[in-house]
């Protein structure tokens, strides 16, 4: 009897760690409502591990470690092999396949720059039952809307484990150090050289689609994953400058020019939005110098009003980490390179390559 306390409490642990584990199962992965013209609440919602892992045998989902607006990258195991998982409400498959089979093409041709694209081992569409699911519709009623679901699921698998996300990543210490920041920079630089250089325009640059790897010393690599919202051109030569509206699903990424006019040089704004979210990741802030946290979000009227006026704006305000710490001088001169005030200064990833590709050419700090 003296066991007996001892014996319900461990009971009860765990009943309450199975119940933690069928909740995480059940939880959609996302649930990223859009808005329509009217206003009201999205239509989409991601399924849930259960319902991906119940459509393919021999998949297991064991972690989630990102969210995107469109889909979301995890940890699994297939078939006994550990991978990563992208899943999507959307039918990508089709044109994510032609951009591996250009990207497989081409790898020889860039055997350096296209060891930044995450290897993709298997992809399936499945569908899925119940697609719609009531939900309330805010606190204050008890009206209930049809939330739809997908009615099909897209997965790709690829070939890398004890994986992060870069928004991970960037809140480790070592993120901080000059040195790692300035060679994930230029990781992410020539990844998106290969691209461009291959008619692969790459929309959606933020830190939840890129992934870090770490080597047994610990050193990072960059690689890009979810080629969702990805452009295959049909030939940069007959196009030397694509043009097009920004796509990202981050606003605080947005280049002046897609604010300024609707189409932009496409490559030319890569680097801008690369730029711009390096700097949100070490300094906390958005270009225009607002804190940007999950605990203040972009204002993104104001954001784009100060990026329409680039003549009297200073792009970046505050070189600094969130402790007002300054950045190193190489970083800081990097990071004006990638977002300077005058435009016309602005290159594609491959032209600031070949123009600062030794930090000693970076420009100096205009006192």
């Amino acid at each position: 009897m003296i066991f007996a306390p001892f014996a319900i409490a461990l009971a009860l642990c765990s009943l309450a760690a199975i119940l933690h584990i069928q909740q995480a199962l059940a939880t959609p992965f996302n649930v990223p409502f859009r808005r329509n013209s009217n206003g009201n609440a999205g239509l989409i919602a991601l399924p849930t591990a259960q319902e991906i892992m119940s459509v393919e045998p021999g998949l297991r989902v064991d972690a989630v470690i990102g969210r995107g607006k469109y889909s979301m990258l995890g940890h699994a195991t297939h078939n006994g092999k550990e991978t990563l998982i992208k899943c999507s409400y959307r039918s990508f498959l089709d044109k994510t396949k032609q951009i591996y089979e250009r990207i497989a093409q081409r790898k020889q041709a860039y055997p350096t720059d296209s060891e930044y694209i995450l290897k993709t081992l298997a992809s399936f569409e499945r569908p899925l039952a119940n697609p719609a699911t009531p939900r309330r519709s805010n606190s204050l009623t008890n009206a209930l809307k049809l939330r739809s679901r997908a009615s099909t699921v897209s997965c790709a698998l690829y070939d890398y484990t004890n994986a992060m996300t870069l928004k991970a990543y960037s809140e480790k210490d070592a993120f901080k150090t000059w040195e790692i920041a300035i060679a994930l920079i230029y990781q992410m630089l020539k990844a998106l050289r290969f691209l461009h250089d291959n008619n692969i325009v790459y929309h959606d640059i933020n830190p939840e689609n890129i992934i870090i790897m770490q080597d047994t010393n610990g050193k990072p690599y960059i690689r890009l994953v979810d080629f969702d919202m990805c452009e295959l051109l049909d030939s940069v030569a007959s196009k030397p400058v694509p043009k097009g509206p920004y796509r990202g699903t981050s606003q605080a990424y947005i280049p002046p020019m897609a604010v300024m006019k609707r189409k932009h040089e496409l490559f030319r704004g890569a680097t801008w939005t690369a730029g711009a979210m390096f700097y949100h990741l070490l300094s906390g802030r958005a270009v225009s110098g607002q804190i940007l946290d999950k605990d203040h979000p972009l204002a993104a009227g104001t954001f784009k009003k100060s990026l329409k006026n680039t003549e009297n704006f200073a792009i970046p305000p505050v070189l600094s980490y969130p402790d007002a710490s300054p950045f190193p001088d190489l970083l800081a001169r990097l990071i004006l390179a990638l977002l300077p005030d005058d435009l016309e200064h602005l290159y594609a990833p491959s032209e600031f390559l070949r123009e600062y590709g030794s930090l000693e050419k970076l420009p100096k700090m205009r006192i």
